[in-house]
């Protein structure tokens, strides 16, 4: 093999890693890509969940708060029906 054939071989061997190592890093990037996306569409369930979540929280805070304005109004109604009829009674 002369020298020149020699230094040829070298120059397409040293292309072809670097074509290889090129190939390497686009398949690798797009491996991280998709590893990504796939982070990033589990985070946005997981902030749809939470949204959905606080709703809920806030459906049952307005139905204990409801409960309650209703047990008290409920005990006010029948202390003044009492009282009324207590009045009636010494009237």
């Amino acid at each position: 093999m002369s020298y020149a054939n020699g230094r040829n071989l070298e120059k397409f061997n040293l292309i072809n890693t670097i074509k290889k190592g090129k190939e390497y890093n686009i398949i690798s990037f797009s491996s991280l890509q998709d590893r990504l996306d796939g982070v990033l569409t589990n985070l946005e369930v997981q902030a749809e969940n939470l949204r959905a979540m606080g709703s809920r929280v806030s459906d049952v805070s307005v139905a204990n708060e409801l409960i309650n304005f209703t047990q008290t109004s409920i005990m006010t109604n029948q202390a003044n029906s009492e009282q009324q009829n207590s009045l009636r009674i010494l009237g």
